[in-house]
């Protein structure tokens, strides 16, 4: 009898790739065969080399919880065992399996229109969910109940394949509704609609104008002209938006490091692309929750956080003590033994 590719897969659901001459097509070693009900005779004893020797074909699906949920979010996991997944009895399997991306969109649509709440949430949050089904859990008739917006219809505004005229409507007219607006306005697909330009986004009033701005302001997506704009906004939660954007042109971003308000010079102060000598000024900074953006900053030297390390205020030391780039001397400085 000639060998044969087995038919059945591994434990992270990959397709097996192992030779057998048993007449079941598995070869005994990987973790099954996909199958819809348990094996005649299954496995109960390791599986040694070859064809199986208890002669029974282990049912994939008998896998335990953890390591089906495993293979739910691997996204080398085979298309067919992806979708018996997003139906798993065990929820928290299906959800992982409804937000993986290499799940096919055929199944993440029946996921987000039949699943639980949870897994309906995880599919429509998924990038790879079907732009019209994202459509239709925001602008259908079961998207907007009488208690206000789904879950999923809000996860729906914030995914990225939303269609960009769908998010539009989310954001224009006097009827619009601050949660899927707010979560509209930082989706980077809004500006893919041409009417979402900058004289639209600069002159839009009210309803809602401060959030809009300020999730316009939060927007990787957003122009540099609009970022620009924004940054002289009256409000200082928009120039704060505006200055924690890791998008925001960095001379932006520095020009609101001497800002009156506290919580803009501690955005600034934690964004990582301002420059060393602008840092150096926030950590002296009198406000201490400025001085603690400085100790996360990712960006802030050793030597920095050795002055910081000795900062009057335990919050600053903690923040100092947490950053991956610490040095020894900051942990013994700040209080702590070194290792």
């Amino acid at each position: 009898m000639a060998a044969s590719v087995c038919r059945g897969y591994t434990q992270r659901g990959q397709r097996c790739a192992n030779s057998t001459l048993d007449s079941s097509r598995w070869c005994g070693r990987c973790a099954g065969v996909l199958t819809s009900s348990p094996a005649s005779h299954p496995l109960s004893g390791p599986a040694g080399p070859g064809p199986d020797p208890l002669g029974g074909v282990r049912d994939w699906l008998r896998l335990d919880p953890s390591s089906r949920a495993a293979t739910a979010c691997s996204e080398g996991a085979a298309p067919e065992i992806l979708e018996v997944l997003a139906g798993d009895e065990v929820e928290g399997v299906a959800v992982l399996a409804a937000g993986n991306t290499s799940t096919p969109p055929e199944v993440i649509a029946a996921a987000a229109v039949a699943g639980s709440p949870q897994v309906s949430v995880a599919a429509l949050r998924n990038p790879s969910c079907p732009p019209a089904v994202l459509e239709g859990a925001l602008l259908g008739p079961i998207s907007r109940p009488a208690s206000g917006f789904t879950t999923g219809a809000l996860a729906a505004a914030a995914n990225p394949s939303c269609p960009p005229a769908t998010l539009f409507a989310l954001v224009d007219g006097p009827d619009v509704v601050r949660e899927p607006l707010m979560r509209a306005a930082q989706n980077p697909a809004l500006f893919n609609d041409p009417r979402a330009t900058f004289a639209y986004v600069v002159d839009r009033g009210e309803p809602h104008v401060r959030d809009f701005r300020r999730s316009v302001g939060r927007n990787p997506g957003c122009p540099p002209e609009i970022l620009a704009r924004f940054a002289g906004d009256p409000s200082d939660y928009v120039r704060r938006a505006v200055a924690a954007n890791r998008q925001t042109p960095i001379e932006i971003v520095e020009a609101l490091a001497d800002d009156e308000s506290t919580w803009v010079r501690r955005a600034v102060a934690s964004n990582p692309g301002v420059g060393v000598g602008y840092l150096r000024d926030l950590a002296a900074d009198p406000v201490a929750v400025v001085r603690r953006g400085v100790a996360a900053n990712e960006s802030t030297p050793p030597d920095m956080l050795m002055v910081l390390a000795a900062d009057p205020v335990p919050g600053v030391r903690e923040r100092v003590l947490l950053h991956p780039a610490c040095p020894p001397a900051a942990r013994a400085t700040a209080g702590l033994f070194v290792d």
